[in-house]
């Protein structure tokens, strides 16, 4: 309540500035849609995993998070894993460890350490979910789909697995997925 009517005293001027300034900067930086990325789209299953093929799923996602990330990355993660795991943190914990990992910059120790978790625990569905989110962000929506998919399948019309579904299908310009 208190900022509209703190608004109406705003002078013209720096309102009509905020609206040019806005206008300009909305055209220098307009994304344009993805195009469709059929090969990427080819590479996931064809059929919606069930759980013991998503177990394996994950195995071969972590599998190439390892291959990909610096030794020195996958070395800390797998410290922090370790260390977070004997001071006895539950899957949440290791959730929470790894949000926090990627929101200070470490994308790459959230998505391993996560990715850990998840092959340990297959059967923490917000952990997969966020596992996927954080695939999603780096780029691998080919492997997040058929995570959320299952995901999606036990929860149907859950709007946070929706909306990560919809995410990946449209970093891959799947437009009508999305």
């Amino acid at each position: 309540g208190g900022v509209t009517k703190k608004i109406e005293k705003i002078p013209d001027k720096i309102v009509k500035q905020a609206i040019k300034n806005d206008s300009v900067q909305n055209t220098e930086t307009k994304a344009s849609v993805p195009k469709l990325d059929q090969k990427r789209i080819d590479m996931m299953p064809k059929d919606t995993l069930n759980d013991a093929e998503l177990i394996l799923f994950i195995k071969k996602i972590h599998a190439g998070v390892e291959q990909i990330i610096t030794k020195e990355e996958k070395e800390e993660a797998s410290r922090a894993y370790v260390a977070a795991k004997s001071l006895g943190k539950t899957s949440n914990g290791m959730s929470n460890i790894s949000t926090n990992l990627y929101l200070s910059g470490h994308a790459a120790h959230a998505i391993y350490l996560l990715g850990k978790e998840c092959s340990s625990s297959p059967k923490h569905a917000n952990n997969l979910n966020n596992y996927a989110a954080l695939i999603i962000m780096a780029g691998g929506e080919q492997a997040a789909i058929p995570i959320l998919q299952n995901l999606n399948q036990s929860f149907p019309n859950n709007s946070t697995i929706l909306n990560n579904l919809g995410q990946a299908w449209y970093g891959l310009g799947a437009m009508n997925k999305a």
